[in-house]
């Protein structure tokens, strides 16, 4: 058995979260001991279904007494305490391949793992935004990153093919992979009706739905997706559905008031029956700023809704005919005005690569690359 560590900051319902809670459960159990390794626990939904499945999840939290606690000695004990817990847990687990997520090179780094482990990083936003040479931490991490680089087995995945180039700009003297950051296709076969799944979350049936699932930042942009909804309202008997928690999230719930459109809406926490959600919906809006791919609307397309996106989103998240590009410098009007067009073109569903999306295809394929 190769023994196998997933090491992530914690179990929260985004994206990154989404793909380590996957893998874990679709991996090959017959080659792979699989852990993952937390530093923080969030009390997601995702820790229940690992804690069920039987995969080994440990939360370094759970043994720092300081967690949680306010106060600048707290947060000083806390910062060098995962640094230390790191290093024990990772001595222990002995692991063959450790696969990280996310900014936690130092962490690594500073745990000495036996030069005999692989390391894998999947790269989960846009490498300029995580290496910012104008950001102390960016600076830090990359410097620690080039150093798992020269002195272990290294391998990089990238989200999708421009990931890629820009990572072997940064990285030359790395292998990096593209890998699809897949989607359990198993969990889009949704058999309520439409009309039983708005009933059951308070949206009337005639209403023309528009949907959003993202962490309420200002990267998901919502502020300008309420500008939207509100051009929509005018001329339409629109609902807005959002899904997702976040720092702004009560910033926008004030400015839909303000608006009057409460009743014309409905705010969502973090949820694990997505697809369900998204059958609710009739059209998927995603005005980001920036993504490092944007895997919500892969599942978008898989439920069939046509999605009309920013155009700061990757190509990879093109995979039907069901999703077009808009600029984020046209108003309000003009993305109210291509979302119903859009809406109303009669044509077909056309699957381009979204086959090439299912996570038991992607889990062979990073099977092999940890094989290499």
């Amino acid at each position: 058995m190769i023994n196998l560590v997933h090491f992530i900051h914690g179990l929260n319902t985004g994206g990154a979260e989404t793909l380590v809670k996957d893998y874990a459960l679709l991996l090959n159990k017959e080659k792979y001991n699989i852990t993952i390794l937390c530093y923080n626990r969030y009390g997601s939904p995702y820790e229940k279904i690992l804690e069920e499945a039987g995969i080994n999840v440990i939360y370094m939290c759970d043994e720092i007494s300081t967690w949680g606690k306010r106060g600048i000695f707290a947060k000083i004990v806390n910062h060098y305490a995962i640094f230390i817990k790191t290093k024990k847990y990772l001595k222990r687990l002995n692991p063959d391949i450790i696969h990280y997520h996310l900014t936690l090179s130092k962490y690594i780094a500073f745990a000495k793992p036996s030069r005999k482990c692989r390391l894998v990083l999947t790269v989960h936003n846009e490498p300029t935004l995580i290496w910012d040479k104008r950001d102390l931490m960016g600076r830090i991490d990359f410097f620690f990153t080039k150093a798992l680089i020269k002195n272990y087995n290294f391998k990089m995945i990238a989200l999708h093919e421009s990931m890629r180039r820009e990572l072997n700009n940064l990285f030359p003297n790395c292998d990096i992979y593209r890998v699809n950051n897949g989607i359990n296709f198993e969990r889009f076969d949704v058999f309520e009706s439409k009309d039983l799944i708005r009933e059951t979350l308070g949206i009337p049936k005639d209403a023309f739905v528009i949907g959003h699932v993202g962490r309420f930042t200002d990267q998901k942009n919502h502020a300008f997706l309420i500008e939207i909804f509100s051009e929509i309202r005018k001329n339409t008997n629109a609902f807005l559905l959002m899904v997702g928690d976040g720092p702004n999230k009560n910033a926008i719930k004030e400015s839909i008031n303000k608006l009057g459109l409460t009743k014309n809406s409905l705010f969502l926490n973090d949820r694990i029956d997505i697809p369900r959600i998204m059958k609710a919906m009739d059209f998927f809006v995603f005005p980001s700023r920036y993504e490092g791919l944007g895997i919500v609307l892969i599942e978008a397309q898989k439920m069939g809704l046509k999605c009309l996106i920013s155009e700061e989103v990757p190509d990879a998240v093109l995979v039907t005919n069901y999703i077009k590009k808009y600029s984020l410098r046209r108003s309000p009007e003009a993305w109210k005005d291509a979302i119903l067009n859009f809406y109303n073109e009669n044509i077909p569903f056309e699957d381009i690569e979204l086959s090439e999306w299912d996570m038991r295809k992607v889990c062979k394929n990073l099977e092999a690359i940890y094989e290499k």
